[in-house]
C-alpha cells in the first residue's frame, strides 16, 4: 500500500528517503511536492540546494494511514 508525505521547509531541497533521492520538496513556484513510499518506518533526510544544512535532517518517521490529499507532513528548519 503507498503512503504519502511532504518536507516543508523554508529552503527548496532535495529529499532523500531511506538513502535514495526522491527529487526536491517544492516545484518552481514553491509548491510543495507529495512523495510517494511504502507504509512503514522510514528515514527522510533534506538536502537543501542553497547550500544550507537542516537542523534536524535526517528524521526517522512512522508514515500510515496517509493519502494523496491528507500527505505525512515531515517539517525540516534550514540552518547556516
Amino acid at each position: 500500500m503507498m503512503e504519502f508525505f511532504t518536507c516543508p521547509c523554508a529552503c527548496k531541497g532535495k529529499v532523500i528517503l531511506d538513502g535514495n533521492d526522491q527529487g526536491e520538496n517544492k516545484n518552481e513556484n514553491d509548491d510543495l511536492l507529495v512523495k510517494q513510499c511504502g507504509r512503514g518506518l522510514h528515514q527522510i533526510a533534506l538536502e537543501c540546494v542553497d547550500g544550507k544544512q537542516c537542523l534536524d535532517s535526517p528524521r526517522v518517521v512512522m508514515i500510515k494511514k496517509t493519502n494523496p490529499i491528507n500527505p505525512l507532513e515531515v517539517p525540516f528548519q534550514c540552518g547556516s
